[in-house]
């Protein structure tokens, strides 16, 4: 049945229209009432409000489709943040079928959920979510959609899901959004360093997603101090997609051959180590410069990462996915070393910096001649039946 609302300009239609939902960590899709917003003939996407939203957030819809039209306008802010990741962004996406659906996110019974956005694909339509309970258009929405295009525009590329959020909270953050942040400040009181390369959707845990912020992040700064290098390492490249590759080894190389080729040539400032641009290499640098708190080297520093409020020892032996890292004592590290054969580093950091990391074997044992200020072991699993 069809239901009619009354407006100032007149009575307005509503139809049926999917409205995904948040459910145990789980995405569930229902019919829903809904108002289909007026938009221009060049807008990239269409625009709708449930009906339960604009009764439980007191929407005015002909406000609302203004603040939405003027944020999707071409001379919008969110094209430029986004086309540092896609060429022409706004044309790209105008080729899917993407709805921009505003609900109110509280109404989830029993389970609303933290996050005040989502893409869902229904068949070929992908559904941009916003939150009415949150804020307004000019508070939180921006980011927002920053975030969720940029999942629209990686569909089909392939990518992970772990770096898929680290590309999007990346865009999220660009264009103001504190998410991103927020998240960094649960994975400082963090007891254990997080998975970085989790694959399911969405990532487990706050920490994880920070893990995969600051993974883009330690790449760009790293690299070329913005985007370029993010950029060129979301399209396939042929000679780095072999299918028994890790999903981090394509995307090292995709980098490592955007930076050695002759249209990058002057941008990088020489010289540039390309060893730390295999995928253990990366992995390597990283947890280095997460687990050394930027306090003693600016060369390990990552933007926004402030430190752990306690480097994460752990005082138990467990097992770690590839990719994974942790940090603990040179009695748990001997037994692990023993048990799983990973790679451990030892890490000296003196008085005015750092000193050392040492790659150990499981023979090595040496003195010191100083006291360090820190020292701590660093366990990477970086075992691969693809590499």
């Amino acid at each position: 049945m069809t239901a009619l609302l009354a407006f100032a300009d007149g009575a307005v239609a509503y139809t049926r229209a999917p409205r995904p939902f948040f459910k145990n960590r789980k995405f569930y899709v229902e019919e829903a009432d809904a108002l289909e917003l007026t938009t221009d003939a060049d807008e990239p996407v269409s625009i709708l409000v449930y009906s339960e939203a604009i009764n439980s957030c007191h929407l005015d819809p002909t406000q609302l489709s203004i603040g939405l039209r003027r944020l999707l306008s071409p001379t919008s802010t969110l094209w430029g943040v986004l086309n540092s990741l896609f060429e022409n962004s706004r044309v790209a996406l105008g080729r899917k079928q993407v709805e921009v659906a505003v609900d109110d996110f509280s109404t989830y019974a029993g389970d609303e959920p933290d996050f005040s956005g989502y893409m869902y694909k229904v068949k070929d339509k992908f559904i941009v979510g916003l939150d009415c309970s949150s804020g307004s258009v000019q508070n939180y929405w921006p980011s927002n959609l920053a975030h969720e295009f940029t999942h629209v525009l990686l569909d089909g590329t392939g990518a992970e899901s772990w770096w898929e959020e680290a590309l999007a909270q990346r865009m999220e953050n660009s264009m103001g959004g504190m998410q991103p942040l927020m998240a960094l400040g649960h994975l400082q009181t963090a007891r254990q360093i997080p998975e970085l390369m989790q694959v399911s959707r969405p990532l487990k845990s706050r920490e994880n997603y920070a893990m995969a912020y600051l993974f883009a992040r330690y790449v760009g700064s790293r690299f070329d101090g913005g985007t370029d290098v993010l950029k060129n390492m979301i399209l396939p490249v042929a000679e780095c997609e072999k299918s028994q590759l890790p999903y981090i080894a394509r995307l090292a190389c995709r980098a490592a051959r955007f930076i050695s080729s002759e249209k990058a040539t002057g941008l990088y400032a020489p010289p540039l180590d390309f060893s730390k641009m295999t995928a253990h290499g990366l992995l390597r640098h990283f947890y280095v410069a997460l687990t050394m708190n930027n306090a003693y080297e600016p060369k390990y520093a990552i933007p926004d990462w402030k430190g752990f409020d306690a480097l994460p020892f752990e005082k138990t032996t467990r097992d770690l996915a590839y990719g994974q890292a942790m940090v603990s004592d040179a009695q748990t590290i001997a037994h692990q070393m023993a048990a799983k054969g990973y790679e451990t580093y030892e890490i000296l950091v003196g008085p005015s910096g750092l000193y050392d990391i040492h790659l150990l074997d499981d023979a090595d044992s040496r003195s010191l001649s100083f006291s360090p200020n820190l020292k701590y072991y660093l366990m990477i699993n970086l075992q691969s039946a693809g590499m």
